[in-house]
């Protein structure tokens, strides 16, 4: 004699196997646009610059990447690493790497907000 295993049956309407579908494929899309967005760089274009300034302080120095990179920076004008002064020569250089030098030598850092826009904090505040 065969012995029966007492399992629940479970039914599932039609309603909720549609929801778990569209669950499903939601998620998939999710992903899919997750690994798009990514892949793309958060500086335009990876635009390069040249600027040469000797003992000028960041605020000077960022003005000249805004101009040079057609980027926007927001900051408090009232950090005190603003007035810092750093020397910062490069020529043909991606906006990235003359942001991060300039910023290493003011005990300064950044957080991309948008593509073109970006803000400037005091180290620790991200």
């Amino acid at each position: 004699m065969k012995t029966r295993l007492n399992r629940p049956i479970i039914f599932i309407n039609n309603d909720v196997k549609k929801l778990l579908l569209t669950m499903k494929i939601t998620l998939f899309i999710f992903f899919l646009t997750g690994f798009q967005v990514s892949a793309t760089n958060i500086f335009p274009q990876n635009m390069k610059i040249s600027i040469q300034m000797r003992n000028a302080p960041v605020r000077e120095v960022i003005k000249e990447i805004e101009h040079q990179g057609q980027m926007n920076f927001f900051y408090n004008d009232n950090l005190e690493e603003l007035d810092n002064r750093v020397t910062v020569f490069s020529k043909d250089k991606p906006i990235s790497e003359v942001l991060e030098y300039t910023l290493d030598q003011a005990d300064m850092t950044y957080k991309v907000i948008k593509e073109n826009f970006v803000e400037l904090l005091p180290i620790g505040h991200l």
